[in-house]
């Protein structure tokens, strides 16, 4: 399973996709990971990603905190844009065609081929959603934050499990 990736880099924060594609399959991608890039620094450490009144301590073994996906299909997208697309996933418009067709629907640009991507504009016109695919589709998946070393907030992953049983292969050739 060779790994691809591909980034979307006409947005304020570049959303990677990391994929693999199967060797005996070559049509068959998945996305393993999606990594919306904060700030271009050195990660100095890496958390998960928690909301107020989410505490570690309160896990089982192998449990996580996580971002729940329904449709098959995720999306990043700033929390100040809430209310815009909110609005835009009701407008009677975008209702015709349907909101799952929206954003489950094949985009114009995918990033990665044979993966569906759709990108929806902000409020000013900018790419400022893109929804994806998640691994292998409906569930939960842990979420972390990459710091720097002043404790900033460096990148934002969702990581969709594709890997998990994945057995590490040496490199092949010199």
């Amino acid at each position: 399973m060779p790994a691809h990736q591909c980034d979307r880099r006409s947005q304020r924060y570049p959303l990677r996709l990391s994929v693999v594609r199967f060797t005996d399959d070559p049509e068959h991608v998945r996305v393993c990971a999606a990594v919306l890039v904060v700030q271009e620094a050195a990660v100095t450490r890496w958390e998960p990603a928690l909301i107020p009144g989410q505490d570690p301590a309160d896990l089982g073994e192998g449990e996580f905190f996580g971002f729940g996906v329904d449709g098959g299909m995720g999306c990043l997208f700033d929390a100040s844009l809430l209310d815009h697309f909110a609005a835009v996933l009701d407008d009677s418009d975008y209702n015709k065609a349907g909101w799952v067709e929206l954003l489950c629907g094949d985009g114009p640009d995918p990033l990665v081929s044979g993966t569906r991507t759709v990108t929806l504009s902000g409020p000013t016109g900018e790419p400022s959603l893109t929804a994806f695919e998640s691994g292998f589709g409906d569930g939960a998946y842990p979420v972390w934050f990459g710091r720097d070393g002043s404790g900033g907030i460096t990148a934002v992953v969702v990581d969709f499990l594709v890997l998990n049983e994945a057995e590490r292969l040496d490199p092949i050739g010199p």
